[in-house]
């Protein structure tokens, strides 16, 4: 598969050795999440990281979902602190700040500067383009596939009345970095889909949202097995065109080895206005296992996607999609594996005549219980979390299990014992 012009690498599931000498990395280094930006940083840079985000010189580019402009023009710029902070954030920030004095803030140092910025000045200041892709690059490039008008307008439209009810009970997910907690500045909730389940959901939590299971409406249900049967036509139109050659094969290698997908839970989170966000992640492995395919489905106003390949902070090409009203993006393997994604806030939004400038999000997940009851315990005597190395080198795309603990971390790590290397890709054996 050739490389579009202008857009990077084309889709691969493991890195090419890169011809050019790769930039430098330290090693050995633990990485927490910032909880500003959501995005993972080494420890030891974690404090200047945070300190960068109350520099009133800062700026955060940002993009209008309706225009399609990348947001790369300096007009589109602003000052995070002169952002509008809802309420509810200024007390997390005030913390971060230090403003607090009955939580210890996190500890922020100055490192000292060479004249001039330093030998490399430049290079921390360099940041790599962000590209506005087109659907058939989309497909082509990247393990995601863009589907417009997923539901019919009024099932749309039903929904998102719906979800603007039921959201009045929804409620802010946690944060926990080095002791600190705080709250996100969206809010969410988890429905369970199994209708055939039994069991009581009391109790029972989303992972390390803090978020506990309900039994979810009948039109989530409903919509969710509409979703699945149209994410079976699109497998199989992937494996068609695999078979006639116009598509690597590599790109439907992963997908279904398992068995049928079919979702057992969706997490919504709805942005209530464009300031709202979700900084750089990937999705959580431990529940949903590896080669997961997530259905993402927007409902309200637009916003912006951004993605990109490897490390956020990375010199990777960093992508961007518009997601409007009834787009469904589709999120094959190895998405969660080997990239990273985000909603960061926007300069403008799309105004939707039932939700105005609120947007919510709805991913549907399908748990498999059978690498749930595997997940060890790391020495703080929690489950420990599933995750594959994205460090180049022979391990590269091999799962392992590490500590969950985000105010105290242990050194607890472990490589899975499922995983095992056949015809030079690290692949499960269950």
């Amino acid at each position: 598969m050739s490389k579009s012009a202008g857009q990077g690498r084309p889709f691969s599931f493991r890195r090419e050795k890169s011809k050019q000498a790769a930039a430098p990395r330290r090693t050995g280094s633990r990485y927490v999440e910032c909880p500003v930006c959501g995005r993972s940083y080494a420890v030891h840079f974690i404090s200047e990281h945070v300190e960068g985000h109350f520099n009133s010189n800062a700026t955060s580019p940002s993009t209008n979902p309706c225009s399609g402009d990348d947001g790369n023009q300096a007009a589109q710029t602003q000052s995070i602190s002169s952002r509008h902070v809802d309420p509810q954030l200024r007390s997390v920030n005030d913390v971060l700040r230090g403003q607090l004095n009955s939580v210890v803030s996190v500890r922020i140092r100055k490192r000292k500067r060479e004249p001039g910025g330093g030998p490399n000045a430049k290079a921390r200041s360099a940041s790599p383009a962000i590209h506005h892709i087109s659907e058939p690059e989309l497909r082509a490039n990247t393990p995601c596939e863009l589907v417009h008008n997923a539901l019919s307008e009024d099932e749309a439209n039903g929904v998102l009345s719906l979800l603007l009810d039921e959201s009045k009970f929804w409620q802010q997910s946690a944060w926990t970095v080095h002791g600190k907690t705080g709250t996100t500045n969206r809010i969410s909730a988890v429905y369970d889909l199994q209708a055939d389940q039994q069991a009581d959901l009391e109790g029972e939590s989303e992972g390390d949202l803090g978020l506990y299971k309900q039994r979810a409406p009948q039109v989530l249900e409903s919509v969710s097995e509409h979703l699945a049967e149209l994410l079976r036509r699109k497998i199989s139109e992937l494996k068609q065109n695999a078979a006639a050659g116009t598509i690597s094969s590599e790109r439907v290698t992963h997908i279904e080895d398992e068995g049928p997908w079919k979702a057992t839970h969706v997490l919504c989170n709805l942005y209530r206005d464009r300031h709202d966000q979700v900084g750089a992640h990937s999705d959580r492995l431990t529940a949903i296992g590896p080669n997961a395919i997530i259905l993402s489905l927007s409902l309200g106003a637009s916003r912006v996607f951004r993605f990109g390949f490897g490390s956020p902070s990375g010199t990777e090409p960093v992508y961007s999609v518009a997601l409007k009203h009834n787009d469904l993006l589709i999120m094959y393997p190895p998405m969660q594996e080997e990239w990273w994604h985000e909603v960061p806030p926007s300069s403008a939004c799309s105004i939707h005549r039932l939700s105005g400038q609120a947007r919510f999000n709805l991913t549907f997940r399908m748990n498999k219980p059978k690498y749930k009851s595997l997940i060890p315990k790391c020495h703080c005597g929690k489950g420990a979390r599933l995750q594959a190395s994205r460090q180049e080198g022979p391990n590269l795309g091999r799962f392992y299990y590490a500590c969950e603990n985000h105010a105290a971390p242990c050194e607890y790590f472990e490589w899975a014992s499922w995983c095992r290397l056949q015809n030079g890709t690290w692949k499960s054996t269950l």
